[in-house]
C-alpha cells in the first residue's frame, strides 16, 4: 500500500507472521538502537518475522540467523513491506 508514492512505516509488532520486511526506522535512545545494531537490526535492514512466540514476542530472521525480541523491541522497529524479489511494495 503506498500512500503519496511513499510506503507508511509501521511498527514490526503490527506485522503477520511470514512477511518480509525493511527497516525504515528505529525509535528509543542511543543506547537501545546500539543493542539493536548488536543484533544486525539497522535502518534498511531486510528482517523476516520467522514466529510468533506470543503477543508480545516474536523471532525475527536477519541474514542467516534469527533472534528473539520482546515487546519493547517490536514497537521500536519501524518497517515497510517487501514483496518476494525484495523490493518494497
Amino acid at each position: 500500500m503506498q500512500i503519496d508514492g511513499h510506503f507508511p512505516h509501521i511498527q514490526l509488532s503490527q506485522v503477520m507472521e511470514g512477511s518480509r520486511v525493511r527497516v525504515a526506522g528505529l525509535t528509543g535512545d542511543r543506547e537501545f538502537k546500539r543493542r539493536l545494531a548488536s543484533f544486525g537490526i539497522r535502518t534498511g535492514t531486510r528482517l523476516r518475522l520467522l514466529q510468533r512466540l506470543s503477543p508480545k514476542q516474536a523471532v525475527l530472521g536477519i541474514g542467516f540467523g534469527h533472534v528473539a525480541v520482546g515487546e519493547e523491541m517490536l514497537g521500536a522497529i519501524r518497517v515497510v513491506p517487501e514483496d518476494e524479489t525484495g523490493a518494497m511494495g
